[in-house]
């Protein structure tokens, strides 16, 4: 699967409070934190690698839990884990990146940047066609980089990639010419965000319920509440997909997925808690780990009152026992304290994880004693557990109120600035461009956070353009500084996670996202 870059939202639901199976009481946080130290998930290694091997049942229905239905397949607009790992197969770039890999040409046979890297030549693959029939054209790259819209008409994360998108030509047929005002260390990565589709549909506005890509697996049926179908697209210009079907079946409840891959209902789950995992694998069935470019955080709105105030969020931010929950929720994850994972070039080593520490926190709030609501759709057993204890160790200096939701309204929410506090994952890495997310002059649907700080707008504009790599580095812990001041997230844990598979499924590959077109199934 060649895999669009996309923003990935945590499912999280309301649950018991518990670390190392040990009841919470809110009076009682040092002694459960304490608790918390004696009861880690021990480390366990004897995780699933298995690449597709054997004879393969290349007429096979591989059933994979989809932990949210999405609330569009529109790939434009669509900001959720659940839409991208669907349309992940659907759609291509003229760049792709497949996971772990650098972006490489895809949709794009040549590409040539400019020296100063302002232009972007490419020429078209020739003989790709999409799913729908029609064959690829200048004109569908054209209509596909216009489609997220500008300014005020921006849509989806793919538009702020494309804020200096100057313009997009054909010079000649089969040709493409990008224009942008910026050089940016990312732009390749960008790129391989940015879905092609037919300029007809985009047109029509039908791919929210039909969308039209260019991939190895085309969507035939959408039963909403149940399942999303997808099949092998014969006329693939590339490897075809080693399965015949892949259904996306929606199971909102982590644990009701889980039984099913033991009683043999379905093949896959993904984002499966990893003591969860380790319970259920035997028998029939594999456990295997993999590791998301991303951070799971509590985003604040700082629009609102008190949480406009960066002490305030910091005091929010110790009352968080991120340590505790890292080992005993979250597998042994590793606790940030930025956008970027301890021990890489991005991030200070000076700069530390606000301690769990309740003196800190009541210094930090002082006489404000905040009451927030802390937004969290439905699913995910660990990400309750996270709210439940945070809104138990902050009874006396904050009241916290754990709020559930539909996965589409939270996301509405969230793009309309409608919450106090909400629980995500978000992309991560060297390659990520955090203005999207931080500035003040990015699209508020993407800019959750409602931050307005001319500093870190500042540090963002020069990290963004930065090219050579070391300097990169240098303006990426400048940046890290700044958000550590500002405190607009609780950066929770490394996204860690861990799935499960039936025997006879190939394609699952420790250390990433298993790519859906790879699975397989194999003859006894």
């Amino acid at each position: 699967m060649k895999k669009l870059v996309a923003v990935a939202l945590v499912l999280v639901s309301v649950g018991c409070f518990e670390r190392g199976g040990k009841k919470r009481v809110g009076k009682d946080a040092a002694v459960a934190a304490a608790d918390a130290a004696d009861a880690a998930v021990p480390e366990d290694t004897s995780w699933l690698v298995r690449e597709p091997d054997g004879v393969v049942d290349d007429s096979a229905t591989i059933t994979v839990a989809l932990e949210a239905e999405p609330a569009t397949l529109d790939v434009f607009s669509s900001a959720d884990l659940a839409s991208a790992r669907v349309l992940g197969d659907v759609y291509e770039g003229l760049l792709c990146a497949a996971p772990g890999k650098p972006p490489e040409p895809c949709l794009a046979e040549t590409v040539t940047p400019s020296t100063d890297e302002l232009t972007w030549k490419m020429t078209l693959r020739s003989g790709v066609r999409f799913h729908d029939g029609s064959a690829l054209s200048a004109a569908d790259v054209i209509a596909s980089y216009h489609a997220p819209g500008k300014g005020a008409s921006a849509t989806g994360p793919i538009a702020a990639v494309l804020d200096d998108l100057v313009a997009v030509t054909s010079p000649a047929p089969g040709e493409v010419e990008l224009r942008f005002s910026s050089a940016r260390a990312t732009r390749a990565r960008d790129l391989a965000m940015v879905p092609i589709a037919p300029a007809r549909a985009i047109k029509a506005r039908t791919l929210g319920a039909t969308p039209v890509g260019t991939g190895p697996l085309k969507v035939v049926a959408w039963k909403r509440g149940q399942v999303i179908e997808l099949q092998r697209f014969a006329d693939y210009w590339g490897p075809a997909a080693k399965a015949e079907r892949v259904h996306h079946r929606v199971v909102a409840d982590r644990a009701e997925a889980v039984r099913l891959v033991s009683a043999g209902e379905i093949d896959v789950a993904l984002q499966v808690p990893i003591p969860d995992a380790i319970a259920a694998a035997k028998g029939g069935v594999a456990r295997f780990k993999y590791e998301q470019p991303a951070f799971l955080a509590a985003v604040y709105n700082a629009r609102r009152k008190p949480l406009a105030s960066p002490s305030v969020r910091r005091g929010l931010t110790a009352l968080l026992d991120r340590p505790g929950i890292a080992r005993t929720v979250l597998g042994g994850a590793r606790v940030p304290s930025g956008p970027w994972a301890p021990g890489s070039r991005e991030a200070d080593p000076q700069v530390l994880p606000v301690p769990f520490d309740r003196a800190l926190a009541e210094q930090m709030l002082g006489t404000s004693r905040p009451e927030v609501e802390l937004l969290v759709p439905q699913g995910s057993t660990s990400s309750a557990r996270i709210a439940d204890i945070w809104a138990s160790d902050a009874r006396g200096l904050a009241t916290i109120h754990v709020v559930s939701l539909p996965f589409a309204d939270l996301l509405g929410r969230l793009a309309a600035g409608e919450f106090d506090v909400a629980i995500t994952s978000m992309s991560g890495g060297p390659d990520v461009d955090l203005w999207s997310r931080m500035a003040s002059t990015a699209p508020p649907t993407e800019a959750w956070c409602g931050l307005d700080d001319a500093s870190l707008d500042a540090l963002l504009d020069i990290h963004r353009g930065q090219v050579d790599p070391e300097m990169r580095a240098e303006s990426a812990r400048a940046v890290h500084r700044r958000i550590d001041e500002l405190q607009p997230m609780a950066f929770i844990a490394v996204d860690t996670r861990a799935g499960l598979a039936r025997a006879g499924i190939g394609g699952v590959v420790g250390g990433q996202v298993p790519r859906m077109r790879d699975l397989s199934k194999h003859a006894p």
